[in-house]
């Protein structure tokens, strides 16, 4: 579980979805958690029906962009093939965040009792 840092300005949501019932889903998904784990939400961000594998969808080249200029202790998203389902880029997307110190925690690893360190 992510612990609440207090220097930092909480966390922001990433969803990504082919249909609006599926981005819906999501959201309301890592909102319970973000409330039931005292993360604070600064922002959301989603792209609906974009691609899968492209680094380039609008929503999330805005999110990294979000990371880099604030301090942004942790994104929560559904499983990490929200972001991306290319490992390349998944890995690329993962260090670059990690310079920031934000971590990414994928709520399907979460509730499987997988150490969120994995995705820092």
């Amino acid at each position: 579980m992510v612990k609440k840092n207090t220097t930092g300005c909480g966390g922001v949501i990433y969803a990504r979805s082919e249909t609006e019932e599926g981005l819906e889903a999501q959201l309301q998904a890592c909102i319970k958690y973000c409330r039931k784990h005292g993360i604070g939400v600064v922002k959301i961000f989603t792209d609906l029906k974009a691609s899968d594998t492209s680094p380039f969808n609008p929503s999330l080249v805005a999110m990294i962009q979000c990371c880099r200029i604030n301090k942004v202790d942790v994104i929560v998203t559904k499983d990490l093939a929200r972001i991306t389902r290319c490992p390349c880029i998944g890995k690329a997307i993962i260090n670059l965040l990690a310079q920031r110190s934000t971590k990414i925690l994928p709520l399907d690893l979460e509730e499987a009792g997988c150490d969120d360190e994995m995705c820092t």
